[in-house]
């Protein structure tokens, strides 16, 4: 009867120690790598939307011969001669 039972024993706490040691660690490097995938993905979104902004003036130096006036001109509808707010919502 007693060759049934068996000495049955959990972690110990230093091996739970180092697991979440381990997890701490791997959980970390992935973060970092996350991190610098925004900042590349960042950097392409940028220069996406310099390139947008050079066709856009390419465009309009091909349909008016000259790029954009230097007084601002009128902006969605506003007065002329008042600077362009294109950077506001940068």
């Amino acid at each position: 009867m007693n060759k049934f039972i068996t000495n049955v024993q959990g972690f110990t706490l230093i091996e739970l120690l180092v697991v979440i040691g381990i997890i701490a660690v791997l959980s970390s490097l992935a973060v970092a790598s996350l991190n610098e995938a925004r900042a590349a993905a960042r950097y392409v979104q940028v220069l996406s939307d310099m390139k947008q902004i050079a066709k856009a003036a390419e465009l309009d130096y091909y349909d008016y011969g000259d790029y954009a006036p230097p007084g601002g001109g009128p902006v969605n509808g506003g007065p002329t001669g008042t600077p362009p707010d294109l950077f506001l919502h940068i």
